[in-house]
């Protein structure tokens, strides 16, 4: 993520604080394990693989899911069917 008017990228940390990347790795590289082992960044990681990186059982029946579940949105956020005349 790229942020600040210097063109530096910055990272958020689990704990979602914005800092420059620098910044962040000077902090933690003494002791990298003790960071990936704090319970913020696992969470993070946890969460992250959740949304990103999951492999579904039935992968199928999920993408069904998320049709239905679109097709059902309120005000449809899209139509399965003909389209109106008129």
């Amino acid at each position: 993520m790229t942020g600040s008017t210097t063109g530096r990228f910055l990272v958020t940390t689990a704990l979602e604080e914005s800092r420059p990347t620098d910044a962040h790795l000077s902090a933690v590289w003494s002791d990298v394990g003790a960071w990936w082992g704090d319970g913020a960044v696992r969470s993070a990681l946890q969460n992250f693989n959740y949304r990103f990186n999951r492999q579904p059982s039935d992968l199928v029946g999920d993408i069904a899911d998320e049709i239905r579940d679109l097709v059902d949105a309120p005000h449809g956020r899209f139509r399965i069917g003909p389209i109106p005349s008129g």
